[in-house]
């Protein structure tokens, strides 16, 4: 709602995020090498690594039942999430109405996602450039779709877009934004570095697994 503090939400959102991102690294990363699997595999260590380390625990299947129904939610939450992205180009751009943009998006996800869960049944020999379909499709979002998203959407709020109109909508509800100095020479200067690093290492580490 126009009342919500979006600072704190957003502060609450990152740390939550970091914060379960270090408890799975925890939780996957000893069992990668207990097991001498490969640390490099990516989302793929969670199909591949976990359901081993559930199968060697007494009541393992209990715990891997709910780890994985926990994981269902997430992943369901963050779908809607990211539907709502392209709902919304379609609804703009192309003037569909809310449902017709659902309902297109959802069957054209649900199709290309069939491809990345045989994946690991009868499509595991399949390969491009040397990567399973699931892996391929990760490593194109998380190595170059991502990190170049990030780049340009710094570029237009920071250097494109009037940053005042972004301050106006963030302090729309009447709580003050009191890191809007620190969160604009961010965006300008210190983010697209960052994530211009994390871009360049990801195309280095595709060069190496394709010549590899």
């Amino acid at each position: 709602s126009k009342k919500e503090n979006i600072e704190k939400s957003c502060l609450n959102v990152a740390l939550l995020d970091t914060c379960m991102a270090i408890l799975a690294g925890i939780a996957i990363f000893p069992a990668v090498f207990s097991f001498g699997l490969e640390p490099g595999q990516g989302p793929s260590l969670i199909f591949g690594t976990l359901p081993k380390v559930f199968a060697s625990m007494s009541g393992g299947s209990i715990f891997a039942l709910l780890f994985f129904l926990i994981m269902f939610f997430a992943a369901l939450t963050s779908a809607i999430a990211l539907l709502e992205v392209s709902t919304s180009f379609t609804i703009d751009s192309l003037k569909w109405d809310r449902k017709k943009s659902i309902g297109i998006l959802t069957i054209v996800i649900f199709f290309l996602g069939i491809f990345s869960s045989l994946s690991f049944g009868p499509l595991a020999d399949v390969s491009i450039l040397g990567y399973t379909f699931f892996d391929f499709i990760g490593m194109i979002t998380d190595n170059i779709l991502l990190p170049l998203g990030g780049i340009f959407m710094c570029y237009y709020v920071g250097w494109k877009w009037d940053t005042t109109k972004l301050i106006d909508e963030m302090e729309s509800s009447g709580h003050p934004f009191k890191l809007k100095k620190i969160w604009l020479f961010c965006i300008k200067y210190i983010t697209p570095v960052l994530v211009l690093i994390v871009t360049v290492t990801g195309f280095i580490n595709i060069y190496i697994k394709i010549i590899g």
